[in-house]
């Protein structure tokens, strides 16, 4: 009896060994994940605002920043700020502009983004995200005099690749989708829907 516990003890003992030592391997090549989380990035796109009567779509330059952390292996959650803005020409049907030149549109967001990384630290990323949109524009500017032309609320989606560089430095691409609803601001009235469509390209700290 003596010896039969010998060997289930030794049994035992090696199956712990065996369980820890692949769960010990996966522990080291995991890399360290920060807390802090921020980055940075600069791209091109369109933004649509053809559904107000003073808007256009066309082509436009973007720029957007996040700050935030992690809240788990791999999910991350932090504030977003971006702009988009495009010129257009006055001789688009719903201009409306008596002189010449060229008139520019420009939207500003400040949303709440989560994101999910399938490979903790490099792969594929995949974003959400919502809150407050501001909308300006020359051609409302130049009627009313109000600085901002309008503001609502919208949402947006992205998905990315993630190359880290060094040690929590990383460069990303981003191809996003977004979508708002805005009240013009008094006294010209109405709301319209736009779109807006990016690819950026990231300095990331993760």
């Amino acid at each position: 009896m003596t010896e039969i516990r010998i060997r289930l003890a030794a049994a035992a003992a090696l199956l712990v060994a065996l369980g820890a030592s692949p769960a010990a391997g996966a522990q080291e090549t995991r890399p360290h994940l920060p807390a802090f989380w921020a980055d940075f990035g600069i791209g091109f796109g369109n933004l649509d605002t053809s559904s107000s009567p003073y808007g256009s779509s066309a082509s436009s330059f973007v720029m957007d920043g996040t700050l935030g952390g992690r809240i788990g292996e791999h999910w991350l959650l932090g504030a977003s700020i971006g702009g988009a803005g495009s010129q257009y020409g006055n001789n688009n049907a719903n201009c409306y502009c008596n002189n010449s030149g060229d008139w520019g549109q420009f939207i500003s967001n400040l949303f709440l983004v989560t994101e999910f990384e399938p490979g903790w630290d490099r792969g594929w990323t995949f974003g959400a995200g919502a809150g407050i949109v501001g909308y300006h524009s020359q051609v409302l500017e130049y009627y009313t005099g109000d600085y901002k032309s309008g503001d609502g609320t919208g949402g947006m989606l992205r998905i990315g690749y993630d190359w880290p560089v060094a040690q929590h430095l990383h460069l990303q691409t981003r191809l996003t989708f977004e979508a708002a609803h805005i009240g013009l601001s008094s006294p010209v009235g109405g709301s319209f829907d736009l779109h807006a469509v990016s690819l950026t390209f990231h300095v990331a700290y993760h």
